[in-house]
């Protein structure tokens, strides 16, 4: 990892919890148009993989691979951080 990027973590992060106390409403929001984002490219990649198998197609080993690092290694991050979608909803 390079030097700068775990303190570029860090700032998102104090960012990200000032954000909350400053105004959760947009905070919600904000998190939520950023989810929504991030869960495109993943149920994106993990159709491309459905599909490549689906037609068994030779050609798209190399693309299929990084759409299954994609799917594979992020679903379990989009459960863990649908959490405070979960805690904003309204009932």
């Amino acid at each position: 990892m390079a030097e700068g990027a775990e303190s570029d973590d860090r700032g998102g992060l104090v960012l990200a919890v000032l954000g909350l106390f400053l105004s959760r409403k947009q905070f919600a929001y904000s998190w939520l148009t950023a989810y929504m984002f991030v869960l495109s490219f993943v149920l994106g990649s993990l159709f491309l993989v459905l599909a490549h198998h689906l037609f068994d197609a030779s050609w798209s080993v190399p693309i299929r691979r990084i759409c299954e690092h994609i799917a594979c290694l992020s679903f379990p991050w989009m459960a863990f951080f649908f959490v405070p979608i979960a805690i904003f909803a309204k009932p």
